[in-house]
């Protein structure tokens, strides 16, 4: 698991594919992400398309950028619908900080 800092920004991104491995784009796409220990808490969704929301790449390619703003471990969650469902998960360890907030 990667370790970042509170107050990083931190580029998540997942592939689709179908079941030959060739890329394939969803028809519709969220992101689900937040903290999820020590505690469950501060879950956001964000869609695809739009001001501050998911970026195709290229076809089956995705990314966000997650802005963190609290220490523990972050969760994420890319859920396409429709033609090409699938999901795609991560995490990664936000850090407390050693000097100041």
């Amino acid at each position: 698991m990667n370790n970042h800092d509170v107050g990083d920004m931190i580029r998540v991104q997942a592939t689709f594919v179908d079941s030959g491995g060739v890329q394939v784009d969803p028809s519709s796409l969220f992101v689900l992400y937040g903290i999820v220990k020590p505690y469950i808490s501060n879950v956001t969704t964000i869609p695809y398309g739009g001001t501050n929301s998911v970026v195709k790449l290229g076809t089956g390619v995705y990314y966000t950028d997650i802005a963190v703003n609290s220490s523990g471990e972050w969760h994420y969650r890319f859920r396409g619908y429709g033609a090409n469902a699938a999901a795609v998960e991560g995490k990664f360890q936000v850090l407390d900080p050693v000097l100041g907030p």
